[in-house]
């Protein structure tokens, strides 16, 4: 029993650190963690969703990143250096539900490069992240 014990204190402690780290914000930009569950192949919800999923998470650990503490690390320090490069704006716009614009950038995998485009919401926070779209060659 002790085991089990030590096994759900460990399962709560994941469960905590998942929480607080729910989002990441930096100078520049917000991202909701869960985000991530998409490009990793973790989305559930649909079939179509699924699938796309596990499209993308086939193309990011073609270049290297997979769902570990140094696979998200790379793509958080990318996504701060994009919001940072203002030459990768590709479009801006503001409509009824905000301002936004859509980003062009080259994610650097141990393996290769990865094209995205990332839509963020300007808001007062910096930019969030709305949407990752990766491209393969």
């Amino acid at each position: 029993t002790s085991i089990r014990g030590a096994a759900k204190a460990a399962e709560a402690l994941d469960a905590a650190t998942d929480l607080a780290t729910l989002s990441r914000v930096s100078e520049k930009c917000v991202v909701d963690l869960k985000k991530f569950d998409y490009l990793f192949g973790l989305v559930t919800s649909g079939t179509h969703n699924m699938a796309r999923s596990q499209q993308i998470a086939e193309m990011m650990a073609r270049v290297g990143i997979f769902n570990t503490p140094a696979g998200r690390k790379i793509l958080l320090d990318h996504l701060d250096n994009v919001v940072s490069d203002g030459s990768s704006i590709l479009r801006e716009w503001t409509d009824d539900f905000g301002s936004f614009q859509i980003r062009e950038s080259l994610l650097a995998g141990p393996n290769g490069f990865l094209k995205l485009e990332t839509t963020w919401e300007v808001t007062s926070e910096g930019l969030r992240l709305t949407t990752v779209i990766p491209y393969a060659k």
